[in-house]
């Protein structure tokens, strides 16, 4: 079952409506999976490196939060899943990142590569799964993705396994910034909040300004893709951060 994605919002199959207002922050896409693909995560999880972060705009006075982070090398997961990833990325992907790549260097471009070059795709930098828990109140603050330019959140927890833990968005308006003080105004602020079931997909912009609330109970599980230019491997399964300027598309 598909999303069919509209210019403000993303229409479940069965009419409700997942939202993000106007500027399109987000869109959800269900991916089909079941608790297999979850056990086959949890199995890949198991013998890989995992760490505690804590990052975004309150990070240096956070008494709590962050997240436990398990970094999957994406030279040892299956092809299967990199695929299914990409799949429901492209089908969230609502501003043609994944069809029109103009994110190449601007040392490589040229007359002739101004154009869109339907064969390349972008390349998974990282997949790690994060895990929040309500003993340590996980949550992040506000942040944006750095030099990603789409990001996947594809969520392994069913509903009634957690509360709390909600996905929100903000982009200010016209250079003025989003904060608590003004996020309800619509001339200056844009915001959303997302709340995947179980087995959907979150696809974003990797510069849209995201955050997650604490979690009040339970334990939230999202596999996490972020797509970059297809760029040399860092050795380490992910690709190597740019050594030059990246032409990001136009934000509309």
């Amino acid at each position: 079952m598909f999303y069919s994605i509209l210019p403000n919002a993303a229409v479940r199959a069965d009419g409700s409506v997942v939202t993000s207002q106007a500027c399109h922050l987000f869109s959800v896409v269900p991916s089909g999976i079941d608790h297999t693909f979850v056990s086959r995560i949890l199995n890949l999880a198991a013998s890989a490196r995992s760490t505690h972060r804590n990052f975004g705009d309150n990070q240096a006075v956070a008494e709590d939060g962050g997240q436990e982070t398990t970094y999957l090398p994406t030279t040892a997961v299956e092809d299967s899943i990199v695929e299914l990833l990409w799949n429901v990325t492209v089908r969230g992907d609502a501003w043609g990142l994944t069809r029109w790549p103009q994110w190449r260097s601007r040392k490589d471009r040229g007359p002739e590569r101004d154009g869109p070059e339907r064969g390349l795709r972008l390349a998974m930098r990282v997949l790690e799964l994060s895990e929040y828990t309500a003993a340590a109140r996980s949550s992040l603050s506000f942040h944006d993705d750095g030099a990603t330019f789409l990001t996947t959140a594809l969520m392994l927890s069913a509903a009634d396994e957690y509360s709390g833990g909600e996905l929100q968005f903000r982009r200010g308006l016209r250079g003025v910034g989003c904060t608590d003080e003004v996020v309800m105004d619509p001339e200056v602020c844009c915001s959303g909040v997302a709340r995947p079931r179980f087995g959907e997909a979150v696809v974003w912009r990797g510069w849209e300004r995201h955050g997650v609330t604490p979690l009040r109970s339970g334990v939230r599980r999202v596999l996490v893709a972020e797509w970059w230019p297809d760029l040399p491997s860092d050795g380490e399964g992910g690709a190597a951060m740019p050594t030059g300027a990246l032409a990001r598309p136009v934000e509309t």
